[in-house]
């Protein structure tokens, strides 16, 4: 479902509770994202069904400043044992794509989470706003295209 400034709906008209079970996937700035999400909550949609990708400049500064926190660290995919440095300036995503290594990634299009990808061993550092808190607690699964590693190296399930 979509809406646009040519047809101007209220956020409030676009859920009910008949909709209290659906799953939510939405995407855009910070207040249109804040709107939503309360119009989903109003309709009693459950938090762990509510999935988002937020476009906003605080977003970017927040990217800004994790990336001064980068470090570099070694991803190994377990189908090959081949072991890839990612540096601190660097995604995994784009590490790997430099090895020859094609991951998914479809945020431009507004499919976040298309490039999850899992992690067997280690601990990945989560920096999306895609999966839910108790899905990064497991740490069986990350998102190469922000998130890096809190371990020095990461297992991933490639």
């Amino acid at each position: 479902m979509s809406f646009d400034d040519d047809h101007p709906t209220p956020v409030e008209s676009i859920l009910s509770h008949d909709d209290s079970e659906s799953w939510l996937y939405t995407c855009g700035p910070e207040g249109f994202m804040k709107s939503i999400m309360s119009a989903a909550q109003a309709a009693t949609v459950s938090p762990s069904r509510m999935r988002k990708e937020l476009f906003t400049s605080d977003a970017a500064a927040a990217a800004d400043t994790a990336a001064s926190c980068n470090r570099a660290f070694t991803v190994v995919l377990r189908s090959s044992g081949k072991a890839i440095e990612v540096p601190a300036d660097k995604t995994v995503v784009h590490a790997l794509s430099d090895a020859g290594v094609d991951i998914v990634v479809s945020c431009e299009q507004g499919h976040c989470g298309s490039c999850l990808t899992g992690v067997l061993e280690d601990i990945p550092d989560h920096r999306d706003q895609f999966m839910l808190p108790e899905e990064q607690e497991r740490n069986d699964a990350f998102t190469p295209c922000c998130s890096r590693a809190v371990s020095e190296t990461l297992v991933l399930d490639l």
